[in-house]
């Protein structure tokens, strides 16, 4: 009786050890967190629980309280949440937290939660996926060689004795001393209720089991019993009913074995396989066992729910019995290679569920016996499909990205917190001539010495959070040359809101800088030529009122004077002769003829009325023997213009601009002869001045003084033209103006003008 005791109890608690080593297996490879806590505290997490927190070693978080590891912000819903669970005894799911490793970066996580047991409502277990990144890891079954040994442990030693058919003791052997502390003449014709706790009598349970072991002849029995000395141990019991011949009641027997220490490892075991199971029946990723030959023995709910299909109808059956033969061949060779290799393996599967084709990232792992035999294949399968088109989108946004940033006509650059460059794009490459190659890693190699310092302060201000735009400084190229550059800093912010580096974005604003002092030099020109002009325009008043006043006044002067003597001659009788009136009217109208010169010289000055009347080629050729008849300078003119017609704006610019130049040859080049060509070349009407004077300096062609110089070349470009002014090569100067003929103006009249 003995011995068939120890072989069913033996047999009862070996059962679940191969479902435990799946089970166990299955929960490490599991790329969710598994965890018990008791009131908060944490009891038990897996590996890849403590990897999803960022820690290394179960000792990092174990006995800690789950607090530790929330992120603040959600540290009192979670307090709240913890009560209602405890309240209410029962599963929740569907919670989303954030945790926070040890370096600071926070995690999402998916929490479900139930209790373990009714008989621990303290426990709860807890099941989290980290649904930031959408990548679960593998987990891996630890060993319980330890609870295996609990498990397996003997029975050390049974009590026996008999009783009445009442239930009184009338018999007692050794072992029941040892085990319940009664000496035989202290127990016997004792009721064997005297075992039972207070609350198993009251409930009558004694009674009914000596009539449930009369009526079925044994009955078994676990519970708690008492010693003599008031201590507790689980008992394991049989009930036997003692018949006669007749088959009359004659007493009972009993059989009692001290399972306290077994009781101990059995729930633990119970309770591992619960939690194994409700590990492998909750979790998001799909999880299947497979025997040797490719038939499926176990798979759970997601498999289910993923495929479409039941698993009565896949147990017992073959990847080609269920999948399309494309997907179950990738599956069998997959599985061969396992069996192979005897060590997990991680495959990329397509696999095509009841919504459509999916992308699998599926850990696959060999299960052996106690002779390293290998007896199934289990596997852990993470749908990545959102994953890789997540991958493929962003791959697909970063290659815009690099071409937007490759075609900016800036270089763009990011930098780490020591300056050290991380990015580098074409623009920077053909801005400065660094490769890409040769400035990522360095300190940019395009900022001088003596600039250094502004650079990295900027640096530094970016990693503050700040942002500088508008930065004006000198940074050089590979070849030595130097350029303007303005400069931009701004932080790059990533997910987690840490600041991992700084953007610098630069454009040469060399060209802009120059116009912009060119511009700024010619309004400082066109300020002085306004000044001069006004200056000019009042000399020349001036000197147009001292000619008015001086020579036509004193003319019209002596005319009146003359008239005058004239007048008072006719009217006295005074005149003597008919010769001396005559000499009088002469004198007089040779002060009205000197006066008409006068008057003409005058309006000419003003406006060359010859322009209008015979045009520019008469006009130029006028101007050239007024200009020696006032300089005395020989002045020659070769005018072969042909039947060009000039709008009056070009005939008198042009006509203003020979002035000018020929007033300058009077007042700067001490020059002894002048030449004028004037003809038509290559479509453009050609107008040159050549001196033999001392030649022009770059003094007065470039200085703030060279206003008409300034005026002759803003009257050329006003009607189209071009204006050039020279030294010769043998001594002197050439001033050069060129008007296309097709011009705005060219070859067009404008009101009356002349050829």
């Amino acid at each position: 009786m003995p011995n068939k005791r120890r072989g069913d109890a033996h047999g009862k608690a070996g059962r679940p050890l191969r479902e435990i080593d799946q089970f166990r297996q299955l929960i490490h490879m599991s790329p969710d967190m598994i965890a018990i806590h008791t009131r908060g505290i944490i009891a038990y997490m897996n590996p890849a629980g403590i990897r999803m927190l960022g820690y290394r070693r179960a000792i990092d978080v174990i006995g800690r309280p789950i607090s530790q590891f929330l992120h603040p912000d959600d540290r009192p819903m979670v307090a709240e949440m913890v009560k209602d669970l405890y309240s209410e005894k029962q599963k929740r799911q569907g919670f989303r937290f954030r945790f926070m490793r040890p370096n600071r970066t926070a995690i999402y996580l998916e929490i479900s939660s139930a209790p373990i047991s009714r008989n621990d409502p303290e426990s709860r277990l807890v099941l989290a996926r980290d649904i930031t990144e959408k990548v679960k890891s593998e987990e891996t079954l630890r060993a319980s060689e330890e609870l295996f040994r609990l498990f397996v442990q003997g029975v050390k030693g049974y009590a026996m004795y008999t009783m009445d058919t009442h239930g009184n003791i009338t018999s007692w052997n050794v072992g029941s001393q040892r085990m319940k502390g009664y000496r035989k003449n202290e127990i016997l014709g004792k009721h064997f209720s005297i075992f039972f706790l207070p609350y198993d009598i009251a409930n009558g349970i004694p009674h009914a089991l000596l009539r449930k072991a009369e009526k079925e002849g044994q009955v078994e029995n676990e519970g708690w019993r008492v010693r003599k000395d008031g201590t507790c141990f689980w008992a394991g019991t049989l009930l036997t009913a003692m018949r006669d011949g007749s088959g009359r009641l004659v007493g009972f027997s009993k059989i009692t074995r001290d399972l306290t220490d077994e009781k101990g490892t059995t729930d633990r075991l119970i309770k591992e396989v619960r939690q194994l199971q409700a590990v492998f029946d909750r979790s998001h990723a799909v999880m299947f066992l497979k025997d040797t030959s490719g038939r499926y023995i176990r798979v759970n709910g997601q498999f289910e729910k993923s495929f479409g299909v039941k698993a009565d109808d896949i147990l017992g059956k073959t990847d080609r019995e269920i999948f399309p033969p494309i997907q179950a061949k990738e599956f069998e060779e997959n599985d061969r290679k396992v069996i192979e290799s005897r060590v997990p393996l991680v495959f990329e599967e397509t696999a095509w569920y009841r919504d459509g084709q999916h992308t699998n990232l599926v850990v696959k792992y060999p299960l052996t016996d106690e002779r390293r035999a290998i007896y199934a294949i289990g596997g852990v399968v993470t749908d990545i499909t959102h994953l890789k088109a997540n991958e493929e989108l962003l791959r697909s946004t970063n290659m815009k990205l690099e071409a937007v940033l490759n075609a900016a006509p800036l270089a763009i650059l990011t930098v780490d917190d020591r300056g050290r460059i991380m990015s580098w794009n074409r623009g920077a490459e053909e801005m400065f001539g660094w490769k890409k190659e040769e400035a990522v890693g360095k300190i940019f190699p395009a900022v001088p010495p003596s600039g250094l310092k502004h650079f990295l302060d900027g640096i530094k201000s970016g990693f503050k959070g700040g942002s500088l735009a508008g930065c004006r400084a000198e940074r050089r190229k590979k070849d030595g040359t130097t350029l303007e550059a303005s400069i931009a800093y701004a932080p790059v912010i990533d997910s987690d809101g840490r600041i991992g580096s700084v953007i610098v974005v630069i454009e040469d604003v060399t060209d802009r800088m120059r116009a912009e002092r060119e511009v700024e030099q010619s309004r400082e020109k066109l300020r002085n030529m306004t000044r001069k002009l006004e200056s000019v325009r009042e000399q020349e008043k001036k000197r147009i009122a001292l000619e008015i006043h001086d020579e036509l006044g004193q003319m019209l002067t002596a005319l009146k004077m003359d008239l005058s003597i004239l007048q008072e001659g006719v009217s006295t009788g005074r005149l003597k002769s008919q010769i001396e009136m005559t000499g009088q009217l002469d004198s007089s109208i040779r002060l009205i003829d000197n006066a008409i010169d006068t008057v003409r010289k005058i309006a000419t000055d003003l406006r060359p009325g010859i322009l209008d009347h015979l045009g520019f080629e008469a006009a130029i050729l006028d101007l050239g023997k007024s200009f020696e008849k006032r300089s005395g300078i020989q002045c020659t003119v070769d005018a072969k213009l042909g039947n060009i017609k000039l709008g009056q704006e070009q005939a008198i610019a042009l006509y203003r601009i020979m002035q000018e130049s020929l007033t300058n040859v009077a007042r700067h080049s001490k020059a002894t002869r002048v030449l004028i060509c004037a003809a038509r070349r290559n479509g453009f009407l050609s107008l040159e001045v050549h001196d033999n004077g001392e030649g022009i300096d770059g003094t007065h062609l470039s200085g703030h003084e060279s206003v008409g110089i300034f005026g002759m070349r803003e009257r050329a470009e006003a009607i189209g033209g071009s204006f050039s002014i020279a030294p010769r090569d043998k001594g002197g100067t050439t001033v050069r103006i060129l008007l296309p003929f097709s011009s705005p103006m060219g070859g067009t009249s404008h009101g009356t003008n002349g050829n």
